[in-house]
């Protein structure tokens, strides 16, 4: 979004505003303020872990510094993760690892405060366990918005948008595709660039089989980009005066089969994954089949939330049993730690990171392997 100011008629100067650039610089100055404050923050809170400064004899002070530098840590957590993720916008990948330091936060400070429960204040150690976890949730939330976001993209734009980046922009006086059965993906002879002067002698239009299955066809074969061009196939689309696409059809035909590489009488003049009718084959397929594998994930995704929730109570179940093992002799419950965890907010906040995570990385894969790798 551009925004253009002008200083009246006489014209002293016009200033243009980039919004998005603006946004981008600032988050990346913000993400290195809040970075540094969630870094501090975290780094006073293990040290009064493991300094030993919670056996002490706390005092009201010492409960407000732990209040304080939680709260600081919560902040600078969120704050940075908003801007690493406006930095790192086009990346999805950089919001998921954020999540996993938020993952960490939430999961791991028991952990870390195991081994130092002995003689420890009960409120000390409950402000530090209650800030990591707002930290660690707070942090999963906002990754969790942007994985959504990034689907919601994907939906509205992706296969189209994937397809141009990967395969590139359909070739201008692109031929029309002839019109194919609705259950099916269409053959070679039916997809564009399939030329139509030829198709009587093309072995693949003969036996009803795909040129790609038979590794040969009019894109690649000499014999029969030979016979085209003698034949005049190059040129009679010239005196087609109804037709401006057949001539421009022809054009490309010329020259695309008449380069500069030599060929010899079995050689093929190209690869399948270099032939503009694969690629639109390619194109195709991937359009059909990326909102089927979408909606079978969602749909896979809903059907093992039981099953989710089942692990995670078994995983708090042994975690509590973990703490109060490894801080035996202490007056220390950890089951009041991992109340707050077992409520069903907390279980559909993280199945819906989850959830998005597999489900972006699934429609990544789906797209290496059609227009990528090309299978």
């Amino acid at each position: 979004m551009r925004l253009r100011k002008g200083k009246g008629r006489a014209g002293a100067s016009d200033i243009s505003v980039d919004l998005m650039d603006k946004l981008v610089r600032w988050s990346v100055a913000g993400l290195k303020i809040f970075a540094l404050a969630f870094g501090v923050a975290s780094a006073y809170l293990l040290w009064a872990i493991y300094g030993g400064y919670l056996r002490e004899g706390v005092d009201a002070r010492t409960i407000g510094n732990l209040r304080l530098m939680g709260q600081i840590m919560a902040l600078g957590g969120g704050l940075a993760t908003i801007c690493l993720v406006i930095v790192s916008f086009e990346e999805v990948t950089w919001a998921v690892v954020v999540g996993m330091v938020g993952a960490g936060y939430m999961f791991g400070t028991p952990l870390v405060l195991a081994g130092q429960l002995q003689g420890a204040n009960a409120q000390a150690v409950g402000e530090i366990t209650r800030w990591t976890t707002v930290t660690g949730q707070l942090i999963m939330f906002i990754v969790g918005v942007r994985v959504l976001i990034e689907i919601v993209r994907y939906v509205q734009q992706g296969p189209t948008r994937r397809a141009t980046m990967t395969l590139g922009e359909p070739e201008k006086g692109k031929v029309k595709a002839v019109a194919r059965p609705w259950y099916r993906l269409s053959r070679c002879w039916e997809l564009p660039y399939c030329h139509a002067a030829i198709r009587d002698l093309c072995p693949a239009y003969k036996q009803g089989k795909n040129c790609w299955r038979l590794k040969l066809g009019c894109n690649c074969d000499p014999h029969m980009i030979e016979a085209l061009i003698r034949g005049g196939g190059a040129e009679r689309g010239k005196a087609d005066a109804k037709s401006g696409m057949r001539t421009v059809h022809e054009a490309y035909v010329r020259s695309d089969l008449t380069g500069d590489r030599r060929v010899g009488q079995a050689e093929r003049t190209r690869e399948c994954r270099d032939c503009p009718i694969y690629n639109e084959h390619q194109r195709e397929k991937f359009k059909v089949l990326n909102p089927i594998i979408m909606v079978a994930t969602i749909v896979g995704l809903l059907a093992a939330y039981p099953f989710f929730q089942s692990i995670y109570v078994r995983a708090v179940a042994g975690m509590t049993e973990v703490i109060r093992k490894l801080a035996l002799g202490s007056e220390f419950d950890p089951t009041r730690w991992f109340e707050g965890w077992q409520t069903p907010v907390v279980r559909s906040l993280l199945f819906f990171v989850f959830a998005g995570i597999v489900l972006s990385y699934v429609l990544k894969f789906v797209e290496w392997a059609i227009l990528v790798k090309k299978l």
